[in-house]
């Protein structure tokens, strides 16, 4: 498989942060709509041993999140540990060599958010009849909302052999116009990108140990150690799937950035499996896997 990195810019705010697995769904819709349901099936029929395609979260462009280990392995001051645990991004090249002294917090990163950078945006609901509210009711409520317009963010994206990168940029593309997310409907979750801007990344794969770009399951995982936080995953069906329960059940996965030894390196770089029996909709399936980006070992 075949690691690539595509720099995307963010049109509008989103309503829903860019995660991997979140992603994964709407790619698999995207290609449903632009190749047909019979593609998709194929590509899904051996999922469950080997995915086709692995998608991270999107991080500020250039930056990769620190890795999630204890401060002894990261060389940090405990005296500092307030300060340490709010710088979370470091540069790619730094995060390869290890520097992990130069983390930063996205506060001190020039002119860059992160899907961090959420407000609780308050809306009020109308009668759809005559689009106003109603007479003798005032009836507010909050959303969140992800300040991200005109910021640029990174994608990595794990292909294998049955789905090229020609075949990403065109759902990619699709996507991108279709909009991501919650809100797609009025103008929420959009973005764009050049297709110069998707890269093949090589990285020497000598280690044991290596950090988790988005949620991974950990379910009968074979390894020496594993650092990890804790992530709840509460999913919700598309609206293409007619159900009367649109909420999926939830999932306990390990968050972004875990850290996981292995006794000897990788040959693919991925962890995790697929997770199904989730839904109303029996045929489907969350991204359980992680792309593995390999760091110095501890």
């Amino acid at each position: 498989m075949q690691l690539y990195r595509l720099k995307i810019k963010a049109l509008s705010n989103f309503a829903t942060p860019l995660q991997g697995d979140t992603l994964f769904g709407q790619i698999c819709w995207a290609i449903k709509y632009k190749y047909g349901n019979e593609e998709l099936e194929k590509l899904l029929n051996n999922y469950e041993n080997k995915p086709f395609l692995v998608a991270s979260d999107a991080f500020p462009s250039d930056y990769l999140p620190k890795p999630n280990l204890p401060m002894r392995f990261l060389d940090e001051d405990v005296k500092n540990k307030k300060e340490n645990t709010k710088k979370t991004w470091i540069k790619f090249d730094d995060l390869i060599k290890a520097k992990y002294k130069s983390a930063k917090n996205i506060k001190d990163i020039e002119s860059r958010k992160d899907f961090n950078t959420k407000s609780n945006v308050m809306k009020n609901s109308l009668n759809y009849l005559t689009s106003k509210t109603e007479k003798d009711k005032f009836s507010p409520f909050g959303v969140i909302e992800y300040f991200v317009k005109d910021y640029e963010f990174d994608i990595y994206f794990l292909l294998s052999s049955s789905f090229d990168k020609n075949k990403l940029l065109e759902v990619m593309n699709l996507l991108s116009n279709l909009g991501y997310g919650k809100d797609i409907s009025i103008g929420k979750g959009k973005f764009s990108f050049n297709i110069k801007d998707l890269e093949e990344i090589k990285i020497d794969n000598k280690t044991h140990t290596y950090m988790s770009l988005s949620a991974i399951c950990l379910e009968n995982l074979s390894c020496e150690e594993v650092f990890y936080t804790p992530f709840t995953k509460f999913g919700k069906n598309s609206i293409q799937v007619k159900s009367n329960k649109p909420f999926k059940k939830p999932i306990l996965l390990a968050n972004t950035s875990t850290v996981i030894k292995y006794k000897i390196p990788k040959k693919e770089l991925y962890e995790g499996k697929a997770i199904k029996g989730i839904s109303s909709f029996e045929k489907a399936v969350s991204q359980g896997y992680s792309i593995l980006f390999p760091i110095k070992d501890i």
